[in-house]
């Protein structure tokens, strides 16, 4: 077990930039909060962890090998949602690379989201309604920044994730967007593999080449809906389609 109790501990810097999306990167670690998240992923075994953090006054478990106890204002400034409750600070996990000239196999969730909470939350969404990939296209945010980590809550890596390509460079075959200019999601007929390619908040999806839109019909006193709260509504919408499909067949 470590003790931290000077904020210029290089080990203490590493764990603070590990909240910001470059020090993820560049040392291949990220922080999660929570005490039911923590709990879970520490039962999982999927992660590897690195350290579990603690305050000064918490109590710990008699195996004490992977602790690091900081002091109360050091641990505050990593527990940046005040949960006041151990973190971890786990590996980056691998990332595969997607081939878009594969066949899609069930839904893929194409995904340029770029805020780290909306990100969150579609991985939730896509665990929840059994997508079958999350492709990370180059404008997307990190999947282990502390705000999409805490969104998804607790199901950062059930669904399988994959990096690709820029939004720009894709081919739209085969793929559907939702746009408010395209068919109506609550009459169309989902293909048993298909991807859904969510754009980035504001700039939307570009338009390429033999993409399909799906539209979420609302109230003309709505401008738009959260980019996350209109993929789950595809991926609802794909599920129950599946569902009922494979029910007649």
């Amino acid at each position: 077990m470590k003790h931290i109790s000077s904020a210029d501990n290089g080990l203490f810097k590493e764990l603070k930039s590990a909240l910001e999306p470059k020090g993820i990167k560049k040392l291949g670690r990220f922080i999660v909060s929570g005490r039911k998240v923590v709990e879970e992923i520490l039962a999982q075994g999927k992660l590897e962890v690195d350290f579990i953090l603690a305050q000064e006054e918490m109590q710990l478990p008699s195996s004490k090998e992977r602790f690091i106890v900081l002091t109360k204002p050091l641990f505050q400034e990593l527990d940046i949602f005040g949960t006041k409750s151990p973190l971890l600070a786990l590996k980056t996990p691998k990332l595969s690379v997607w081939n878009q000239q594969d066949k899609a196999v069930g839904l893929e969730v194409l995904c340029a989201l770029g805020e780290p909470s909306n990100l969150g939350a579609l991985l939730r969404s896509a665990a929840a309604f059994g997508a079958s990939k999350v492709v990370l296209l180059k404008e997307s945010a990190t999947p282990f920044h502390p705000k999409s980590v805490r969104s998804a809550s607790g199901q950062l890596m059930k669904v399988p994730i994959a990096t690709g390509p820029s939004i720009k460079d894709l081919n739209g075959d085969g793929v559907f967007a939702l746009d408010m200019r395209g068919e109506e999601l609550s009459k169309f007929k989902w293909p048993k593999n298909a991807r859904l390619l969510l754009g980035e908040e504001g700039p939307g999806v570009p338009e390429l080449n033999g993409l399909k839109k799906l539209k979420i019909p609302m109230s003309n006193d709505v401008e738009s809906l959260n980019a996350s709260i209109a993929a789950s509504i595809a991926l609802y919408s794909y599920s129950s389609y599946s569902k009922s499909s494979a029910s007649v067949d």
